[in-house]
């Protein structure tokens, strides 16, 4: 084992000790994952197909079903069009739509 690792393992541990004695200033915390938008869920709600809906969000319908059939997750820009298309379905419509015209 290298000295950096160890000087790492043993960081950690001396983190942990604290926390246990109850140092909570001590300890990192990561952020938790943000849970997955329910893709499905978002495209009955437009009412649109699984074509439809890849289109308006400018990605394969590929794309539309592993995200469905959750063996892909949306991530960065598709992530936030999705979080809009689900709180403002109407105005994301809108503005496609009137972007493709």
């Amino acid at each position: 084992m290298t000295k950096s690792a160890f000087d790492r393992i043993r960081a950690g541990l001396d983190d942990a000790i604290a926390h246990a004695g109850g140092d909570a200033a001590a300890v990192r915390f990561r952020k938790g994952r943000e849970s997955a938008p329910d893709v499905a869920s978002i495209r009955s709600k437009l009412e649109l197909t699984q074509e439809q809906f890849a289109a308006l969000c400018g990605v394969s319908v590929a794309t539309v079903r592993n995200w469905e059939q959750h063996r892909r997750v949306p991530r960065g820009p598709s992530r936030a069009l999705l979080r809009i298309v689900e709180q403002e379905p109407k105005a994301a419509l809108r503005v496609v739509r009137s972007t493709a015209a």
